[in-house]
């Protein structure tokens, strides 16, 4: 009886490596496509660069605004001085959300300056660009609505290019 279940046993191993060894035995084969065949794909980083550009743009328009260089005239020395890094730019809407690292889709940019604190930020202003109607805002914070402020209309040009529109 012990030499039956031994004769057993190392039939089943014997069988066992002897599939092993006959699956490893596959045959590989290469296919080499030409390089002039392969279709040409866009670059994706040639879409981030535009909305980039665009956002870069907004930025800029709001910065030509008189309301934004008196709200910032001597606000980074003051942040500073009071143990902050300085000020910055949050977009909160855009046309291009996830290019443009917004919270919220829409047909406008909304752009938020806030301090910065090692322990928080706080809002500042908001600002919303229509960018059909070419128009800049500032929030109201006293009546919640967005009231249209002057800026340098002739960096319009540069907007359109940047944005294609």
């Amino acid at each position: 009886m012990k030499q039956t279940i031994s004769f057993f046993a190392l039939l089943f191993v014997l069988t066992a490596c002897n599939n092993k060894t006959s699956n490893t035995e596959t045959k590989v084969e290469k296919q080499l496509v030409k390089k002039d065949s392969l279709p040409k794909v866009e670059k994706v980083t040639d879409l981030h660069k535009v909305s980039k550009d665009c956002i870069e743009m907004v930025f800029e328009l709001i910065k030509s605004s008189e309301h934004f260089k008196e709200l910032t005239d001597g606000l980074n020395e003051n942040i500073i001085a009071n143990g902050g890094t300085g000020f910055g730019f949050t977009v909160e809407t855009s046309p291009n959300p996830n290019l443009d690292n917004a919270n919220e889709k829409g047909d406008y940019y909304e752009i938020s300056v806030h301090e910065s604190y090692p322990d928080h930020m706080t809002n500042i202003a908001h600002y919303r660009f229509d960018r059909h109607q070419k128009m800049l805002f500032v929030l109201n914070i006293v009546t919640a609505e967005y009231e249209e402020i002057n800026f340098n209309h002739q960096l319009i040009a540069d907007f359109n290019l940047a944005c294609k529109e």
